[in-house]
């Protein structure tokens, strides 16, 4: 896919690029993956001579149908999910390199079609290859990652499902966040959310707790949790429910108590759990990882949301600006997908 933003990655003013709906699109591949609202396919922009992805989902014919309208329906009219309306707003209002971008959108028929920039793979099936990551490959993509969310963030949006197979990647090794269906707008610190969000072994405490109070950090511990992953080569927190999910971070991360999350024990769904120390990350990482590497994931993964650093503060630490430095997005190891 192509970006759709500018070589720099700031943040640009929105604008799509004027449909004529399905003429403009040669469809390469029909199916090349599939969600809760639709399927993706593959195409040909004719307009510029580039891949896309072209996620069609289906109206909601009864709703479509009282508001007495046919054919062709104006984007944004009855029949749309909630959670895809959320996603067309925010890939208008970003554009940055490291956040999908949209590039048209049009209805037709009984669909509205997005399309948006065409990614080879996500992070899920990238780690999933096995590729031999240097510290150098995990500095380029967290850098990458944290410069999506930073932007998102600066924003006021909480991305709220930030998981390996929402960080897309291209064959150019481009990071993008994407899949915004759960995406929320926050500021107001007295809006309740729903706490059933996040991919549950990227899901922090406090979601776990069903807070309906929360912040961006929830962002925050999930990003943890992937550079966790890149560090170890598999998930840090694999839990199988709610309960034995936050047993596995207490495992590590130790218990909750007033002085380390005060407050925690208000929360909806808290439970008690048997008194443990934090585990010493070097004894849970091994001597292959470097010190800079935990020190930035200590601060990234911390049970108090309140004390968790900020995107922007993240991409300030130390840990990238010391060798070696983050790669270039074309020296990720990207073999696989040309098998």
């Amino acid at each position: 896919m192509q970006t759709a933003s500018g070589a720099t990655g700031e943040a640009q003013a929105p604008s799509t690029t004027t449909s004529k709906g399905s003429g403009r699109y040669s469809l390469l591949d029909a199916n090349i993956g599939a969600g809760t609202y639709g399927t993706v396919a593959k195409a040909l922009d004719k307009a510029t001579n580039k891949i896309v992805a072209v996620k069609r989902v289906k109206l909601d014919r009864k709703c479509v149908d009282e508001e007495q309208h046919s054919g062709r329906l104006p984007v944004g009219e009855a029949g749309i999910h909630f959670t895809v309306l959320r996603e067309i707003k925010i890939m208008k209002e970003i554009r940055h390199k490291n956040v999908m971008g949209l590039i048209d959108v049009y209805a037709e028929g009984d669909f509205v079609n997005l399309v948006m920039d065409f990614m080879h793979t996500d992070l899920k099936k990238f780690l999933g290859s096995h590729p031999q990551l240097t510290e150098a490959h995990i500095k380029g993509m967290m850098q990458q990652i944290l410069q999506g969310l930073e932007v998102m963030h600066s924003w006021y949006f909480i991305h709220r499902d930030l998981a390996p197979a929402n960080v897309f990647i291209n064959a150019e090794g481009e990071i993008k966040l994407g899949d915004f269906g759960l995406a929320r707008s926050h500021g107001s610190p007295d809006r309740a959310m729903t706490p059933q969000v996040v991919t549950i072994w990227y899901r922090p405490p406090e979601l776990l707790y069903f807070a309906r109070l929360y912040s961006d950090k929830v962002d925050i511990w999930s990003v943890g949790c992937i550079f966790a992953e890149m560090l170890l080569g598999r998930p840090l927190f694999n839990g199988q429910g709610e309960v034995d999910q936050l047993a596995k971070i207490f495992d590590v991360m130790g218990t909750p108590t007033e002085t380390n999350w005060p407050g925690a024990k208000h929360l909806p769904r808290y439970c008690e759990f048997t008194y443990a120390p934090p585990q010493d990350f070097r004894q849970v990482f091994g001597p292959g990882v470097s010190e800079l590497s935990l020190a930035l994931l200590r601060q990234l993964l911390v049970l108090n949301p309140n004390q968790r650093i900020s995107a922007k503060e993240a991409l300030a630490h130390e840990y990238f600006k010391t060798p070696p430095y983050p790669c270039a997005p074309s020296q990720l190891p990207l073999g696989f997908l040309r098998k």
